[in-house]
């Protein structure tokens, strides 16, 4: 039995030096089974059609993968002193307070049952972001995890490309042509890919071999394909927002005696536009900037989304009407007559804050997502003052998907979106990969690591 009184308090530089010396970490939330679980949670996101197994209603892929990891890592957390320090972060201050707000909310609010569900949602969540918290290790965050996040994207693009361009009714959304691939929906898909840009960019530039290369220019194909087949006019738009700042951010990466590659890549990437993209995409576009009267459905739907909103927030301004309750306050509407008399999300994170948790909510969300981009960009700092160019880069790709997340939230309801729920939980954690790579590249200067590691952990 472990003697926990007697047992010294762990850092993370001590820990540092244990993982880059003895191979592998003592403790069992590194251990291949809980890193396999949780990758399997990972993976799972963009199949959302394919989770479901043969019999009762919890049997699915991504819950059984949760459940399995709470019961490896369960017992380390209550037997285990030293692993109490995985849980520090500076992140928790901030997202524990948004989810107090949200319980005082659902506590009082006047649509009890769905605000009580809404918060279940939260909860749910919270144990995702836990369990980021507790697995995710410097080694998987590079590793593991990414190749993951960019297999997984990458096959769910591909597959909604086989919708939208190839046809396959499969991998289309069900009352269109826009493809889906293996998720619910099209604006599902498009946030996915948002978030998976900038990191298989990444890995397209800073993958060690010319294999992780190819593999990666190959996934960002995907990628962008996948935003293009779900004709998000918002996606679109993200896309080529991040796009702009991706080549600001690379642009050292790219030689002079390269620019003949890039320019004909550019004239390639042109003629497969104009060849392959068809027109209702084109159409759908143009649509945001036509000076003609709107005569997209689904904008003049969104647009009442913000009426109700802006109703519903002066009614309840302080504290909102409960989580997840904007579906409640548009059914009860007088909008919602002109539409299809059904329970709708606003489509828009910010409003369902606002009108589910007021001003305190809003204010306790906003904090949050600061703390996640100040976590990412201090990282991205000082790996990158200390000459770590790969490791600086991996924490901006991060910080640039957090900003597309944060702008597709404008076109999206996703709090409960396991994409934005990771990003929280790497908020939390890099850290620690921070510290790692530090103390990894201080033991290399002083020529401490054995000569079969000098390559890296």
């Amino acid at each position: 039995m472990i003697n926990l009184k007697s047992e010294k308090r762990i850092d993370s530089s001590q820990l540092a030096r244990e993982r880059i010396m003895g191979g592998r970490y003592n403790s069992c939330f590194d251990h291949w089974i809980a890193q396999l679980l949780f990758i399997i949670i990972i993976c799972s996101v963009p199949f959302f059609k394919w989770r479901d197994l043969p019999g009762p209603s919890f049997m699915r892929v991504d819950w059984l993968a949760m459940g399995g990891l709470l019961l490896v890592i369960g017992p380390c957390l209550v037997l285990n002193k030293r692993s109490i320090y995985r849980l520090g972060s500076s992140i928790w201050p901030a997202y524990l307070m948004f989810l107090l707000v949200n319980l005082i909310s659902a506590l009082i609010s006047p649509f009890p049952g769905p605000s009580v569900s809404g918060m279940m949602m939260l909860v749910q969540g919270f144990v995702l972001v836990t369990m980021t918290v507790l697995v995710v290790n410097p080694v998987s965050l590079q590793g593991s995890l990414y190749w993951s996040i960019a297999w997984s994207t990458g096959i769910g693009a591909l597959l909604a490309c086989f919708g939208y361009f190839g046809g396959m009714e499969q991998f289309q959304q069900e009352d269109s042509n826009r493809g889906v691939g293996a998720t619910l929906s099209s604006n599902n898909m498009a946030i996915m890919c948002i978030f998976a840009y900038p990191l298989v960019v990444y890995g397209a530039i800073y993958a060690k071999s010319n294999l992780g290369k190819i593999v990666g220019w190959i996934f960002t194909l995907f990628v962008v394909g996948g935003i293009v087949s779900t004709l998000s006019r918002a996606g679109f738009l993200v896309m080529m927002l991040t796009s702009v700042v991706l080549l600001n951010q690379y642009k050292n990466k790219f030689q002079v005696r390269y620019f003949g590659l890039v320019i004909a890549g550019v004239s390639v990437f042109s003629v497969a536009v104009v060849l392959f993209i068809p027109e209702d995409f084109v159409e759908r576009q143009m649509s945001l900037v036509s000076d003609e009267p709107a005569q997209d459905r689904s904008l003049d739907r969104r647009s009442s989304y913000v009426t109700v909103a802006v109703r519903a927030f002066e009614e309840h301004p302080v504290i909102g009407t409960g989580p997840d309750t904007f579906k409640e306050n548009w059914i009860r509407s007088v909008e919602t007559r002109f539409f299809d008399m059904d329970r709708r999300p606003a489509h828009n994170t910010y409003l369902e804050v606002a009108v589910g948790t007021g001003t305190l909510g809003l204010f306790a969300f906003f904090y949050l997502l600061w703390r996640m981009y100040s976590n990412f960009a201090s990282a991205e700092k000082n790996l990158r003052e200390h000459g770590l160019e790969a490791e600086s880069q991996l924490a901006a790709a991060l910080k640039m998907s957090l900003v597309g997340v944060c702008l597709y939230f404008f076109f999206k309801s996703g709090l409960e979106h396991k994409y934005f729920l990771l990003l929280i939980g790497l908020a939390g954690t890099i850290k620690y990969y921070e510290e790692f790579k530090l103390e990894e590249h201080r033991m290399k200067l002083a020529g401490e690591l054995p000569d079969d590691r000098k390559e890296g952990a």
